[in-house]
């Protein structure tokens, strides 16, 4: 009977241990399923981390944002301070005319005006988010040193004349070509009408500057698309300010230039305001008397 009993017992062990070799574990998928309760478990955590934490987050933020403002706006207020001690000192070098300015070359004042010129729109810019966010210290300071670029660009630099320089010589062609081109894209870039009238000065000095411009081609075609762009398309910047300041600092050039330019556009504007802004301009032009003590049209500019 015990053999029959071990017998007996042999079939079962027999089976479980089948069904034991019959079970194969994938690793690829245990891998895969360890890996995705692990992420699940990291996400509730960082989850309920950020819910907790998100009114102290956004303190530390705000307050670095803030730290940061204020540390901008300190180190500008010391850099327009040190730019308004400059335009002091660059006041004094032009106040007087038999000082150490009659070294100056043509292409270095044209390299004191390019400069004075970005900087002015920038500071321009800035001015203007200044004011609308109110929250700005130095807005005092800005405008003070926006009219001091501006009436040391107008009334200083741009009103000098060459023939009061020893060492000047009038710019060639190309020099000439490539001061005016850079003077009418910062015109074009123009937002609003003081940064305008500045750039309508520093062209005309451009010209002033020049040897022979009215028998340069290349200033002729510029100033000929500098008058169809501001006639014809709705987004130039260019104003009619640029070519009032022209003809009243330059007639003879400006008749030389603006004449045939000006004519057609009478004809091809974009709106009856410009057809009559073109009418006004063309009369002012030829009722402007040239000087005729001059022996030619380069003395009269110069």
């Amino acid at each position: 009977k015990a053999v029959d009993m071990e017998d007996a017992d042999d079939p079962n062990e027999k089976q479980e241990s089948d069904d034991d070799s019959d079970i194969e574990l994938d690793h690829t998928k245990l891998q895969s399923m360890l890996e995705e309760d692990s992420d699940a478990d990291i996400g509730e955590d960082i989850l309920e981390h950020h819910e907790g934490a998100d009114a102290a987050l956004a303190k530390l933020i705000k307050l670095k944002q803030e730290t940061r403002k204020v540390g901008r706006q300190a180190r500008e207020k010391i850099e327009i301070e040190h730019q308004l001690r400059c335009t002091f000192l660059l006041e004094l070098l032009f106040n007087r005319p038999d000082g150490c300015n009659r070294i100056f070359k043509t292409d270095v004042l044209l390299g004191i005006v390019l400069p004075i010129l970005k900087y002015r729109k920038k500071l321009e810019r800035s001015l203007a988010k200044s004011i609308d966010s109110g929250a700005d210290s130095s807005e005092g300071r800005k405008q003070a040193l926006l009219d001091r670029l501006t009436m040391l660009l107008t009334q200083k630099i741009c009103k000098l004349k060459i023939s009061s320089f020893p060492f000047a010589e009038p710019l060639s062609e190309e020099g000439a070509m490539e001061y005016a081109t850079k003077i009418l894209a910062e015109a074009r870039r123009a937002e609003g009408k003081q940064q305008a009238s500045c750039c309508s000065s520093a062209l005309v000095f451009c010209l002033r500057c020049s040897h022979d411009p009215a028998g340069s081609k290349p200033l002729t075609s510029a100033l000929a698309d500098a008058v169809a762009e501001w006639s014809t398309k709705r987004t130039s910047k260019l104003q009619a300010s640029l070519f009032d300041d022209f003809i009243l600092h330059l007639p003879d050039l400006a008749q030389a230039f603006l004449a045939e330019p000006l004519s057609k556009a009478t004809q091809d504007a974009r709106s009856a305001f410009l057809k009559c802004e073109c009418f006004r301009l063309i009369t002012q032009l030829f009722s402007v008397k040239s000087d005729s003590h001059v022996v030619t049209k380069t003395e009269s500019i110069r």
